[in-house]
């Protein structure tokens, strides 16, 4: 696992003077600019099984006995889960994909077919696959042996990074029903690289944060500033394993504070709550702090853009 030293630079993208929150019109003592410099760099890594389903459209994919998903958080199945999406990559291996779609940069132009079905029940009938639009696709005519790689995926309702992925071939002695367990997916950290420069904050936590200035992620992928929906402010043991607390740092992390950004580009950090609603109040506590902004409907890992926090 990578890390580096951390080298703080002065304010590094402080600039003095009092800001004003483009949302609220508040003022705030100090305005920092998040820029792409000070991204830690985040390596996700999908583990999938791969199983035979009989060809055509008579087979069964069946998620009723998950009890966690490829992160290991515990999952209901049939309330968490909304919608299973297959997707045919027809001239693409799994290993292909899966990196792809950890970084966010799986293209249109590298899909061939992709179809949905919905379910409150945890599971679906192959015949039960639409198109986005609602129009029927006749599965017997393209799932079928040789046709390339399908990857079918588990979402919530907000669509978004994969809750957990099955690779299913088609074949003429496949099996009628395959079912998802536990263990055929993982979604994991496998190396992790700080920025050079941490973003440095007052202790009061006086200060406002804009990422209107990010082009890319911490995966490495295009990011748009606009689709970032939630924001993690949180703080960790100075021991803590981060290739466990990237997977889920709200759970993970010692105090979490959270933030819904909702189309914004600034936010004070008094925006910030904790669970029990308390707005954040300063950097107070041992060990080591961190911002984390995801995008809930995309399709990449989880955060977007991960940010070490240096308050002084």
């Amino acid at each position: 696992m990578g890390t580096s030293t951390l080298i703080l630079l002065g304010l590094g993208a402080c600039s003095g003077g009092k800001g004003v929150d483009t949302d609220t019109g508040q003022p705030s003592e100090l305005e920092v600019e998040l820029l792409d410099a000070q991204l830690a760099a985040l390596d996700f890594a999908w583990a999938v099984q791969s199983r035979p389903l009989l060809s055509g459209d008579s087979g069964v994919l069946d998620w009723s006995g998950l009890s966690q998903d490829a992160r290991g958080v515990a999952i209901d199945p049939l309330m968490d889960v909304h919608r299973v999406v297959l997707v045919q990559f027809q001239d693409l291996s799994l290993e292909e994909v899966l990196p792809m779609l950890v970084s966010g940069t799986l293209s249109q132009q590298a899909v061939t077919l992709q179809v949905d079905c919905s379910s409150t029940e945890g599971r679906c009938a192959l015949s039960e696959f639409r198109f986005e639009a609602g129009h029927p696709i006749d599965l017997n005519a393209t799932f079928l042996e040789g046709s390339g790689t399908w990857l079918a995926w588990l979402v919530d309702e907000d669509g978004g990074e994969p809750r957990a992925l099955l690779a299913v071939e088609p074949s003429d002695e496949g099996a009628a029903e395959q079912s998802w367990l536990d263990t055929d997916s993982s979604l994991s950290v496998v190396g992790w690289t700080e920025p050079s420069a941490s973003v440095v904050l007052p202790l009061d936590g006086d200060a406002l944060i804009g990422w209107s200035q990010l082009t890319r992620s911490s995966q490495g992928g295009t990011l748009s500033p606009l689709r970032l929906d939630q924001a993690v402010l949180a703080r960790t043991g100075e021991s803590a394993d981060m290739s466990e607390v990237l997977l889920d740092l709200a759970s993970q992390s010692e105090q979490v504070w959270t933030a819904s950004l909702s189309g914004r580009q600034s936010l004070e950090l008094q925006g910030f709550t904790d669970p029990t609603g308390a707005a954040f109040s300063g950097f107070d506590g041992e060990g080591r702090w961190w911002l984390a902004l995801s995008c809930s409907s995309c399709a990449g890992s989880q955060p977007s853009a991960l940010f070490a926090l240096s308050p002084q």
